[in-house]
């Protein structure tokens, strides 16, 4: 009796065993992919000059002249304009930027993901055709901006 109860058994897990597995979607169909068809939600600061998008996140071990610190890097912000043009040289001050920033509107700070602060300090201008401003940060996998009056922004970091 054991043996005939053995004997039906298998065919009802070969059964059960084969409709399970036809429940999987195939591993090359679309319904295991998702769609990645939706762009990033751009990253928008808002102060009293205006709203700026930030176009890029980069770091670099020199700029110009001017060595990183062992251990560190300079992390460069590229900022434009919500349309998407560039400020240009001698249009767009500078020095009214660097006034905001320092102005009170709230702190300007890029965190490391180490939990290191960086405060703004002063560098920014035209690096080659982008505008920039520039922090001193700890090597590190990822940094988040922190600016007054907005939500922290992860950076997508090149």
């Amino acid at each position: 009796m054991k043996l005939i109860i053995k004997l039906l058994q298998i065919p009802v897990i070969l059964v059960v065993a084969l409709t399970c597995a036809g429940c999987k979607a195939p591993v090359d169909s679309s319904e295991s992919k998702p769609d990645v068809t939706a762009e990033p939600s751009p990253r928008i600061l808002k102060t009293f000059m205006g709203e700026f998008l930030i176009d890029s996140a980069r770091v670099a071990d020199q700029v110009k002249d001017i060595q990183a610190p062992e251990g560190e890097q300079f992390l460069l912000i590229s900022f434009t304009f919500t349309d998407g043009t560039k400020p240009i040289a001698g249009e767009f001050s500078l020095e009214d930027f660097q006034a905001m920033i320092n102005s009170g509107e709230g702190d300007v700070y890029v965190e490391s993901d180490d939990g290191t602060n960086s405060m703004y300090t002063q560098m920014g201008g035209w690096l080659e055709d982008d505008f920039v401003i520039g922090f001193r940060v700890p090597v590190a996998e990822s940094y988040t901006l922190h600016w007054g009056g907005n939500d922290p922004i992860l950076l997508d970091v090149d």
